[in-house]
């Protein structure tokens, strides 16, 4: 019988990804066992140093590196995003495995969590992480926020959580998983790669084995996931081109989408430096991770103006100011309440913004127990309903309205209120013919006066209603580069004959990494 040995960690999470490989190669008749090996990263959370841990730095790779050439082990599984984008010499990566959620998850105490926040967490609440990714992150979105480091595996982590040393962790989503730890005391708030850009890899594990070992590149032909396998060795090219290995806080996620890639990046100098964000989509070929990285590092801040009223905790205007951007905010729109008559009485509530959901609330209210099941467009939405005291039971996840009101029509059962606009485009009823559906109006728009001229490199326009307003009164400049929040305000500009940018979602740091990658040298 063939026989292979594993190297790896002992932690375990590290024994988990370890079985979880064995298992797969006994069923396909191999004989194997664990060699479990210390490495540098292990001792120095043992030890309780200080030190920010770096993705794809090597502190958790070189011991079991060595003992692969020792021939003390013939297959080291890793956490690939634990590994530098070099090798050592004479050793390969051979396969990568299928991907488990990529993402980051904040585990919160339930007396720290305030809704109000789009990331529900109280003011000044201690937050644990040693990742200078993750802590340049939230720092970015809660500058309130006091990060301290955290070390230890993963159960130790969140026994200190639970032991009241912090008020949250930040932790990979795939690690819970895949340990299945309990956290049914805990609020578990998924961040999702577009709000935290994960780190190059995360969620996928890396196989290595000596680079001439023909026998061992059979055995990785049986781990590897040719699915996973496009979108991570980008993030893995691209963290090389920014020399990843050293101490910098980056973020790169990719996902694949037929011929289309979505792409996320994310640095700062430090995790403490103002952090740069971009999102951009390609179609077949994508540039060099060269050139992407190039591009990345010619952001250069301008004048920002956005269709909307700007407020003392807005995420937008604060996030690019850090970086230097200037941001000029007016709605260019005039909201107002109108009067309605409900019973409320429903099945479902589906809100489609914001100010649907102040209008409504202002006026109707449930006692506990008999409130309607809720619906909302996005996660901008669905904070507005949380802050109002009510739980959210379904939250569209797409940047389209179309294609959210089809996922929610999937779901949706007899009486329907949509508190909305005045001027509905339709989109949800059209979607909702096997529902009773009450459109009620709760608030009017109209376009406001005077609207100025705005000298802005760079317009965002966040409704239809705003495009047109601007646009139809003044043509942009030579170089001004317009961003639209969805598809219908895209639809809007383009029907006024200008070419845009589209965000890849509505909410704030959708708009911030479009207004941040369409600043780079390219488009100026």
């Amino acid at each position: 019988m063939k026989s292979v040995i594993i190297g790896t960690r002992g932690s375990q999470l590290a024994l988990w990804q370890a079985n979880y490989t064995k298992d797969i190669l006994e069923q396909h008749g191999y004989q194997v066992e664990l060699n479990i090996i210390s490495t540098k990263g292990d001792r120095t959370q043992e030890w309780n140093l200080s030190f920010d841990k770096i993705e794809g730095k090597g502190f958790f790779t070189k011991e079991i590196e060595e003992a692969l050439l020792r021939h003390e082990a013939d297959l080291a599984v890793h956490s690939c995003k634990d590994m530098p984008t070099e090798n050592a010499e004479g050793l390969a990566i051979k396969a990568y495995s299928y991907r488990a959620d990529p993402s980051d998850v904040l585990l919160i105490r339930k007396e720290a969590t305030d809704y109000t926040q789009y990331i529900p967490l109280r003011k000044g609440a201690v937050t644990g992480t040693s990742s200078a990714r993750r802590k340049a992150q939230i720092l970015s979105h809660r500058m309130d926020l006091e990060v301290q480091d955290l070390r230890g595996n993963v159960p130790t982590r969140i026994e200190k959580l639970r032991s009241g040393q912090y008020d949250a962790i930040i932790l990979a989503a795939a690690g819970i998983e895949r340990l299945n730890i309990p956290v049914d005391d805990l609020i578990v708030y998924p961040l999702a790669p577009s709000l935290f850009i994960p780190a190059p890899a995360q969620g996928v594990l890396a196989y290595q084995v000596r680079e001439n070992d023909e026998e061992m590149a059979d055995v990785c032909r049986i781990l590897h996931d040719a699915a996973a396998y496009q979108a991570v060795q980008l993030e893995r090219d691209i963290l090389h081109a920014f020399h990843g290995g050293c101490q910098v806080p980056l973020g790169v996620y990719a996902r694949c989408e037929g011929d289309v890639t979505h792409l996320w990046i994310s640095k700062a100098v430090s995790w403490d430096a103002p952090l740069f964000r971009s999102y951009r989509s390609f179609k077949g070929n994508l540039p060099s991770p060269e050139t992407i990285t190039q591009q990345f590092n010619e952001i250069s801040p301008a004048k920002v103006f956005i269709s909307r009223d700007l407020s003392a905790e807005d995420y937008f205007p604060d996030f690019l100011k850090k970086a230097g951007f200037t941001v000029e905010g007016r709605s260019l729109v005039t909201i107002e309440p109108l009067a309605f008559k409900t019973d409320g009485q429903a099945d479902w509530l589906f809100f489609t913004s914001k100010n649907g959901v102040k209008h409504y609330f202002n006026k109707v209210s449930y006692q506990e127990g008999r409130v309607p099941k809720i619906g909302v467009l996005n996660a901008g939405t669905a904070q507005a309903v949380r802050a109002s005291g009510y739980e959210v039971s379904f939250e569209g996840r797409s940047s389209c309205t179309a294609t959210t009101a089809k996922e929610f029509a999937a779901i949706a059962t007899g009486r329907v209120i949509l508190p909305q606009a005045n001027n509905p485009r339709g989109v949800m009823e059209k979607e909702l013919t096997h529902c009773e559906v009450i459109s009620l109006p709760v608030y009017e728009n109209a376009v406001a006066a005077p609207v100025d001229k705005t000298d802005a490199a760079i317009l965002v326009f966040t409704s239809p209603m705003n495009a047109g307003a601007y646009l139809d009164k003044y043509s942009p400049e030579p170089g001004q580069q317009l961003i639209a929040i969805g598809y219908s305000t895209e639809a809007r500009i383009k029907e006024a004959g200008y070419d845009c940018h589209l965000s890849y979602g509505p909410m704030p740091w959708d708009l911030a990494d479009v207004v941040m990658t369409v600043s780079a040298k390219e488009y100026r």
